[in-house]
């Protein structure tokens, strides 16, 4: 009984060490603005994998979000975040001095040879854009080391 119990606690710690799931990468929503030819605007998502950054429209499939394009990691060049805020005299009288409109912005750049460069921009929730800058940045950097990793190996056999 007490090795049942054991060996029941050993599994249930397996099955929740992050190694032993896949997870599917965070998504962030966003609406895409502009940047790729023949793509009109539409409500998406981001979500950053181990080699690409996945754009998403907000429908689902079969409980998946469905894939409208992807941005290989190894083609961004930059991603920035920039915020516009908007004060509209009228409504700062009428409502106190308490309105504004702040938007904000996410643009990836890219550099591929086959797009001939885009600059991708989207509008995120506030707040939100600097996180995913740093999710890519860090899944870029990720990708340059695995990347030479794969190369130092074939370069020793």
């Amino acid at each position: 009984m007490r090795s049942a119990l054991l060996l029941l606690g050993v599994l249930l710690v397996l099955s929740a060490h992050p190694a032993a799931q896949t997870e599917a990468p965070q998504r962030f929503g966003t609406r895409y603005l502009t940047g790729r030819a023949g793509v009109k605007k539409f409500d998406s998502g981001l979500a950053i994998a181990a080699d690409r950054v996945i754009v998403t429209t907000a429908k689902r499939k079969n409980g998946v979000y469905v894939e409208a394009f992807s941005i290989p990691l190894a083609t961004i060049t930059s991603a920035v975040v920039t915020t516009e805020r908007h004060d509209d005299a009228a409504a700062q009288i009428m409502l106190g001095g308490r309105w504004t409109n702040t938007l904000e912005y996410l643009t990836i750049v890219t550099d591929d040879p086959q797009t001939g460069g885009e600059a991708l921009v989207f509008q995120v929730s506030i707040r939100q854009g600097a996180g995913i800058v740093a999710k890519i940045n860090v899944a870029i950097k990720k990708a340059k080391v695995s990347e030479v990793d794969r190369f130092l190996e074939l370069d020793r056999r």
